[in-house]
């Protein structure tokens, strides 16, 4: 009896937790570690998958979540009592604190609740990324809920040096098929989004250090609402022609968006974008099916890559 019991705690503990090692399993169940073996081989005989994670701080993972269908819960009450668990996890002077900390895993384990929905859930299979990057991936997924610090070896796309960087993770984030930390940096003050990228991202390691989240964090405060990075925005006002504007009739391209159809080959468009990038993109994509009436700034930043452009193929 005391071996199931074990079994069903363990199962509780990694679906409500995330990834756990083998010595932090031992220690919330009294037991050694070589049972922890013995009750992940029963686990998985009854269907569940349990990946391991190498490394130094690496663990045990729960890869089977829909144990028991969630009862009504929304996604963002299901994210709001993750939240408040991992919250409390630095006010242990709580007078309830095991009391608390015991129910709440065993309301997340009973919920079809992804871990990592504040943020964006990991598959193991998603192309383009490589297994350390999965593993770095996971890894900061963990400490962002443990509120551990960690150490990076970076590099920006203007630097040809990988630079020690201490940072509080926040959150992670995909976009356009990359993925990405928000996390808080010791040495800039500020928040900063670091890309998981072989090319940028040398090494990911786990610190003793751990830290406060900010009560007051927003991850819209630090986030365009149409891209990742916010930026400054630009109000477009273009004439699209031909093919491009049949295109853009019934595509979402921007923040405030209109369209008119000024004749059945011409359509009229304001659109508001984050981001110089992003607009000179936009712009460069409808090729000479595209007359910018607005900003002046942008035209003349057109003008000047259009010049390049034909330097470069003209050579």
């Amino acid at each position: 009896m005391a071996r199931l019991k074990n079994c069903i705690r363990m199962l509780q503990l990694l679906k409500a937790r995330g990834m756990m090692s083998r010595t932090q399993l031992a220690a919330e169940l009294g037991c050694n570690k070589r049972q922890i073996l013995d009750y992940k081989r029963e686990l998985e005989e009854a269907g569940y998958l349990i990946e391991s994670v190498r490394g130094a701080h690496g663990g045990y993972v729960l890869r089977s979540f829909d144990i028991v269908p969630s009862n009504g819960f929304t996604t963002s009450q299901m994210h709001a009592l993750k939240e408040a668990r991992s919250y409390m996890t630095t006010h242990k002077d709580f007078l309830f604190y095991q009391d608390y900390m015991a129910a709440m895993d065993k309301l997340l384990f009973s919920l079809s609740y992804k871990d990592g929905e504040n943020g964006v859930y990991i598959a193991s299979d998603v192309a383009g990324l490589s297994s350390k990057m999965a593993d770095a991936i996971q890894l900061c997924e963990w400490a962002r809920d443990q509120h551990r610090c960690m150490e990076i070896a970076y590099r920006s796309m203007k630097s040809d040096v990988y630079e020690p960087i201490r940072i509080q993770p926040y959150e992670i984030l995909h976009y356009k098929d990359g993925y990405y930390c928000l996390a808080y940096s010791l040495k800039a003050k500020d928040y900063r989004i670091y890309k998981f990228s072989e090319e940028r991202m040398r090494q990911c390691v786990l610190c003793e250090q751990s830290f406060t989240r900010a009560s007051d964090f927003r991850l819209l405060d630090h986030i365009g609402r149409n891209g990742l990075v916010r930026d400054e925005v630009y109000e477009l006002e273009l004439m699209v022609y031909g093919t491009s504007a049949r295109f853009l009739a019934e595509k979402k391209i921007g923040i405030n968006e209109k369209k008119e159809w000024i004749d059945k080959d011409c359509l009229h468009v304001s659109v508001v974008m984050e981001g110089k990038l992003e607009a000179l993109h936009f712009l460069m994509s409808l090729q000479h099916e595209c007359k910018l009436l607005a900003p002046q700034e942008l035209k003349k930043e057109m003008l000047k890559i259009i010049e390049e452009m034909n330097k470069a193929y003209s050579s």
